[in-house]
């Protein structure tokens, strides 16, 4: 898991070298290779392509690092932790590159930004090794045996009730910025443009703290509580920032909008954290739970971008999101979590 991990993470890398190339062709347009937008856009897709193959990898490793590292009675507190660790990214990135691009320029946040990546990798290196898997990985398979495995997974009867569940939090992390964006907006017209950026910044800030947050407590009450009362529970919040989302924006209150955000982050950050939780506790981690929870976060992340770009109206977008958050929510009360022995092995 640790090596897969640290092979993953490569794929950061690339993406940093595309945008520095990008900003070196923007500050230096009479450069020779900068004067065809061919080499641009050629560079850009050819690193996205390389880091998507990379973050296939990394993000199941490092659900199974997680898994392998707790045991049945912290798994959600593990999986809690590393949720909110990860939404500091989200805080502490946006403030390092206001500062370093402000000060040094954008070229310099990428080398920046590269920089912090390299030292996570050697942090990755030498993290301790986990053995929890070890009898999985004596056991050698095909390609073909492994995907074999998470195709029959995914019709499962209970895996069923739950794949609306992953398609929706995908979708959702997705496209909220988008209309999150755009409910801010018009919630302050008469200010400047940099005003309007300031305050959005502010109140993306706040749900990120939000985020922080929930993403830990929603851990610890996955372990404290039956599973699907807290994914049924914190499912619903989605219903009360859809609200929002709709009184925010036929009201425009900014107060409203903040409130909004605030719900958001706390419906984002706990959906999110409960799918890694799920695989974790009620498919017992295994390679295939979380291969089929990343090809169907991927799957919705496309489609949550196809729907920016065809659904372009905010009303009529947020009632799209509403009707599939009421199927999800049918789909999802069905879902029953798997009765644990009082006697199951604590690794």
């Amino acid at each position: 898991h640790k090596n897969a991990v640290f092979i993953g993470s490569l794929g950061f890398i690339f993406t940093f070298i595309a945008g520095a190339m990008t900003t070196i062709c923007a500050e230096n347009p009479t450069y020779t290779w900068c004067q065809e937008r061919s080499y641009i856009y050629g560079i850009n897709i050819l690193c996205a392509i390389i880091n998507g193959f990379f973050s296939g990898i990394l993000w199941i490793s490092v659900n199974r690092y997680i898994t392998a590292c707790s045991n049945r009675a912290n798994e959600g507190r593990f999986m809690g932790i590393f949720s909110a660790l990860f939404s500091c990214s989200n805080v502490t990135g946006s403030l390092v590159a206001a500062y370093v691009i402000k000060h040094f320029g954008q070229f310099h946040f990428y080398l920046t930004a590269c920089a912090i990546s390299c030292l996570a990798m050697v942090m990755v290196y030498f993290a301790p090794e986990v053995h929890r898997y070890d009898k999985e990985h004596s056991e050698q398979e095909s390609f073909r045996e492994k995907s074999l495995k998470v195709i029959k997974l995914s019709y499962s009867p209970r895996m069923r009730t739950f794949l609306l569940f992953l398609v929706f939090v995908g979708i959702v992390c997705a496209v909220s910025a988008g209309f999150e964006y755009k409910i801010i907006l018009s919630t302050i017209p008469n200010m400047s443009k940099e005003d309007q950026n300031a305050v959005t910044a502010l109140v993306f800030v706040v749900q990120g703290l939000v985020t922080i947050i929930f993403s830990y407590v929603v851990g610890d009450l996955a372990d404290m509580f039956k599973l699907s009362y807290v994914i049924n529970g914190f499912l619903m919040t989605n219903f009360i920032a859809i609200g929002l989302s709709f009184l925010s924006y036929y009201m425009h209150s900014l107060v409203l909008a903040y409130v909004m955000a605030g719900f958001w982050g706390l419906a984002f950050s706990s959906t999110a954290t409960l799918t890694g939780i799920v695989m974790m506790k009620d498919f017992n981690g295994s390679l295939e739970s979380f291969a089929l929870l990343q090809l169907l976060n991927n799957f919705a992340t496309v489609l949550g971008y196809g729907m920016c770009i065809w659904i372009t109206d905010i009303v009529t977008f947020l009632y799209v999101i509403l009707g599939m958050l009421i199927v999800t929510q049918i789909s999802t009360f069905m879902y029953k979590s798997p009765e644990k022995s009082k006697e199951e092995k604590i690794y």
